[in-house]
């Protein structure tokens, strides 16, 4: 059974100094397309660019998304200026995808920064919404929320 991988990132995040996201990222959708059947999925809150495009032709489907609480987090920056809004935006990503994946009831979903050996061994879930967190990955159920 193949199974969809997602991850998430910002167009902010991308081009932080002192970081690699686009590398990392990189290896993590090689490591899945070479060794797993995971069909990769990256969560996007950001406008198309260079890199995108790129990840796209390495066979990930890009979800373009914002939250949906994004008013709420606008609103806090106004208060607060030094409130970092695109990150926040983007950190927060993950948490929608019972929302966003409306055709599985079972997703997987890790950090960026991973590689993966083989296909993960997924447990047995139940028709609730489970968020079960270990290693920078969470498996979730979505069958609920349709």
């Amino acid at each position: 059974m193949s199974v969809k991988w997602y991850f998430a990132i910002s167009e902010i995040s991308l081009s932080r100094e002192n970081s690699d996201w686009p590398g990392l990222i990189k290896a993590a959708v090689r490591s899945a397309r070479m060794n797993t059947t995971l069909k990769p999925h990256m969560l996007y809150n950001g406008e198309p660019n260079e890199f995108t495009n790129e990840i796209a032709n390495l066979g990930v489907t890009i979800v373009p998304h914002r939250v949906s609480f994004y008013d709420a987090l606008l609103s806090e920056k106004e208060k607060n200026p030094n409130f970092d809004l695109l990150s926040w935006s983007g950190a927060h990503l993950r948490i929608e995808i019972p929302l966003i994946e409306k055709q599985d009831e079972i997703v997987l979903y890790t950090d960026c920064d991973v590689m993966f050996l083989k296909d993960p061994a997924l447990p047995y879930l139940p028709k609730y919404l489970l968020l079960r967190q270990r290693n920078h990955v969470l498996i979730i159920g979505t069958s609920t929320l349709a």
